[in-house]
């Protein structure tokens, strides 16, 4: 019996970072691409916001890739062309479409609208943004707020014009009338109304969206630089090789982004992706720092979670980090 316990101590120690490991670190003060940037240390100490769209892996991947640039990049259109992107691999068909063997990480929300997609994957995310080349910055296109009028409203107003499409087989005079009327209060005018008439009449809403994007941001479009997306799979790798990757991925700068069932940190369940971005040695255990997405707040998260409000944060232990994961994402050149 003796045995079995210190098996079980010595188990439980190999899945821990030992505080040599684990000095601390911070992408903001070790990317250049942010350290030497108001812009960019703002961006990645300022809470963002997805709203109740299902849009976690837009963020996360858009967040990854601004990393390289030296700018930030928009999440709102990383999102839109992700529902564009159509040269997907045989794997990532079948975790789009198909799911033979139900698992937690495949499960796709039922979703806030009817038109819009929404729950994927940051590396096929990455992937659409390398196809498309060039993407809107988070300046031009804030996902968050856009003159005082929110994203979501957006969509679920080119979504009510769609319907009046399918279901009054309205003419495209009075569909271009009507998105002459929105799409201002919106500060979307610069975009030519008639082209993104013709679109919804044919086209998903999420086509004519990315369509007005493209036109809105001719002039803020920036090139999207050569990555290769690594995945790391945390309920089969050894615990040594999970958290030297991550702690190697830190030192040099950059992110990660991790793949979990919120239940382990808030009082309900769902899969989400937010992005680790620090490490430190704290109370005798290694921990790191998740970026999430849920705004300037801590009212979702457990008692005992350390939830730092001011930039839309939280500190998890590297046990229960590796535990709660299904999939933990990074770049490389």
């Amino acid at each position: 019996m003796k045995f079995l316990f210190l098996l079980v101590l010595s188990f439980s120690a190999m899945a821990q970072v030992s505080q040599k490991d684990c000095a601390p670190t911070d992408i903001r003060n070790t990317n250049p691409n942010i350290r030497d940037s108001k812009e960019m240390q703002a961006h990645f100490s300022t809470p963002r916001n997805q709203d109740s769209i299902g849009w976690c892996y837009g963020f996360t991947g858009a967040d990854l890739m601004s990393a390289e640039m030296k700018t930030p990049i928009s999440s709102l259109h990383t999102s839109l062309i992700y529902g564009q992107y159509k040269e997907m691999g045989l794997l990532d068909y079948l975790k789009e479409v198909v799911d033979p063997t139900p698992s937690p990480l495949k499960k796709q929300t039922s979703g806030n609208f009817k038109f819009i997609k929404e729950g994927g994957f940051v590396d096929i995310a990455i992937l659409a943004l390398k196809q498309r080349g060039k993407v809107c910055t988070e300046k031009a296109l804030p996902f968050d707020q856009h003159l005082g009028r929110t994203t979501m409203s957006l969509i679920r107003k080119m979504e009510e014009i769609k319907l009046s499409v399918i279901n009054k087989k309205l003419q495209e005079k009075i569909i271009c009338e009507e998105i002459s009327r929105v799409l201002p209060d919106y500060g979307l005018n610069s975009v030519d109304f008639e082209m993104v008439s013709h679109s919804l009449m044919k086209d998903r809403v999420d086509k004519t969206m990315d369509l007005m994007v493209r036109q809105y941001c001719k002039d803020n479009m920036v090139r999207v630089p050569a990555r290769t997306v690594n995945t790391l799979y945390p309920k089969t790798a050894a615990p040594k090789t999970f958290f030297d990757t991550l702690n190697q991925t830190l030192n040099r700068g950059r992110p990660l982004a991790y793949y979990y069932d919120v239940k382990h940190v808030a009082s309900f369940s769902g899969n989400h992706t937010s992005l680790i971005t620090a490490r430190r040695w704290n109370k005798g255990k290694c921990e790191y720092k998740v970026r999430n997405t849920w705004g300037k707040t801590c009212a979702y998260y457990q008692k005992g979670i350390d939830c730092n409000r001011e930039e839309g944060s939280f500190w998890m232990s590297d046990e229960k980090l590796k535990n709660s994961s299904y999939l933990v994402q990074y770049l490389t050149e």
